[in-house]
């Protein structure tokens, strides 16, 4: 009996694992659907990965960008004018406030295009 609760419970976590943190392929729709209130889902959190590694945003402008991801947010322990953060996920734990927050990096260059990207973590 113990052999068979051992692999049922071993199935379940790996499939458990396969399930969790699935990758999608960028959609701007789908993105700002993923927003307000579904910012503590994983819509775009799935989409992060496709979005740096396809490069779909560098070259473009701010006025850009905007169209495929809606408006950037505030970080508080960022001034740099060059720099633009847009929400990804909220993470919450026992507490009201989130626990981490993430959002995609957008560092523009001078002639105000986006250049890198990557993903900035609160925690």
């Amino acid at each position: 009996m113990r052999f068979w609760i051992k692999r049922i419970l071993i199935l379940s976590i790996v499939c458990l694992s396969f399930s969790c943190g699935k990758q999608e392929k960028f959609e701007s729709g789908k993105w700002k659907q993923g927003g307000g209130e579904n910012l503590l889902t994983e819509i775009r959190l799935n989409m992060t990965e496709d979005l740096i590694n396809s490069k779909i945003l560098i070259g473009k402008n701010q006025t850009e960008i905007y169209e495929l991801l809606g408006n950037p947010e505030p970080v508080n322990t960022y001034s740099e004018s060059d720099t633009k953060f847009y929400p990804v996920m909220e993470k919450y734990k026992w507490n009201v406030d989130p626990d981490e927050l993430i959002y995609l990096e957008v560092n523009f260059s001078k002639e105000g295009l986006a250049e890198n990207i990557k993903v900035y973590k609160t925690k």
